[in-house]
């Protein structure tokens, strides 16, 4: 059996880690939002703003985990925060009160991020100490299953229970999951503090790790418009729903594998020029339904969009790492800042935009156009640092 392993069960305790508090507990809100506004009438910005809650808790998440020193505890913490994650998730169904969910999504974002950071940590740790870095792609697909999940799972939650149920009961079926963390990851884990390959250190040469920070921040704001508002926009542009929820399974189920696919990549052609790949695809990805509003452009969108946003978060953290594998959790934990708050910014902005033209081009808009400046900060430092 692949459990009685240690390695597997630390591997598939970070998998399901990273779906239950990042596909469920983060991104759940996205097929569940459009549900939220029929029956409670939220305003764009009012959304925007539940959004913006929770990626200021991740924001907060991220910053604590940076500083906070873990030492041999990072498995305890991780199944701490993971309790609180499942809480968080299952209690959004239990009131309709506009402080009550922005406290509650702040907890949830809090609680999610300091999961990523600590699951990374220790995965990333255990694959490069046992030389199997191209299986950081599968603990990253946690997120695209989860997400999957979640579109597959609120539909069916939501015709018999209401938009209620569809929190409840993913938080109780996400339950049963996290069995596996909790028994599959030791509570106490040392930090590896091997140096990256020659090989691979001298690829990363091509980028700063403040470089990596800002371009990894401004992905932050332009992955997230889509990854909150696609399900909804998309219900705002086509009659049928199954356009709308189909897209968010699809962007899971691309996601899930992409992980996997971009670590290879990665590995081949230098991480570097497979992290500025993912940006173009993506920025293609985001403006994508408004070039061909029909349901093949949407479609389409989706497909491109779950294939590159969690495989940038691949390659920008396993980037860190061999940037700074003496202290990988600190490091790990500033690149999520960044990325949290470009994501604070996003929904805000996305919200207002609605509110006032009643679509989410001009949000797409800037979306696109921050990718493209990610791309260009990249092309530019790395033709920099190779003439110097």
């Amino acid at each position: 059996m692949m459990f009685k392993n240690s390695s597997n069960r630390i591997l598939a305790g970070g998998v399901l880690s990273l779906f239950i508090a990042i596909g469920v507990g983060r991104f759940a809100y996205t097929p569940i939002l459009p549900l939220m506004q029929m029956e409670q009438g939220l305003s764009g910005l009012a959304a925007g703003n539940i959004a913006s809650a929770n990626y200021l808790g991740y924001l907060v998440g991220a910053l604590l985990a940076s500083v906070i020193p873990w030492r041999d505890k990072r498995g305890y913490y991780l199944k701490l925060n993971l309790a609180i994650s499942l809480l968080t998730t299952g209690i959004m169904g239990l009131s309709s009160s506009m402080v009550f969910w922005l406290i509650v999504r702040f907890i949830s974002g809090c609680s999610s991020s300091i999961i990523f950071v600590l699951a990374s940590s220790i995965v990333i740790d255990l694959l490069n100490r046992e030389h199997k870095q191209p299986l950081i792609g599968v603990f990253y697909s946690g997120v695209g299953l989860g997400i999957a999940f979640t579109g597959l799972a609120v539909p069916w939650l939501n015709a018999s229970l209401g938009w209620q149920g569809a929190w409840i009961g993913l938080s109780l079926l996400s339950a049963v999951l996290a069995v596996i963390p909790f028994i599959g990851i030791p509570s106490h884990n040392n930090p590896v503090t091997a140096a990256a390959s020659s090989d691979q250190a001298m690829r990363d040469k091509s980028i700063s790790v403040t470089s990596l920070i800002v371009v990894y921040g401004l992905e932050g704001f332009g992955y997230v418009i889509t990854a909150t508002f696609i399900v909804a926009m998309l219900r705002e542009m086509f009659t049928s729903s199954l356009v709308s929820s189909s897209s968010w399974v699809i962007v899971g189920l691309a996601a899930a594998p992409s992980c996997f696919l971009w670590a290879k990549l990665s590995k081949r052609f230098g991480y570097v020029y497979v992290l500025m790949s993912a940006y173009l695809v993506q920025a293609v990805a985001v403006i994508l339904p408004l070039i061909k509003p029909d349901a093949w452009g949407a479609l389409t969108g989706a497909l491109l969009f779950g294939g590159t946003f969690m495989g940038i978060t691949t390659i920008a953290n396993a980037l860190m790492r061999n940037l700074k594998p003496e202290n990988s959790s600190r490091f790990i934990g500033y690149l999520t800042a960044a990325y949290g708050l470009g994501q604070i910014i996003g929904p805000l902005i996305a919200g207002f935009i609605f509110d006032v033209t009643r679509d989410f081009d001009l949000a797409l808009i800037l979306a696109f156009a921050t990718l493209l400046l990610a791309l260009a900060l990249m092309a530019f430092g790395s033709s920099s640092r190779k003439r110097s």
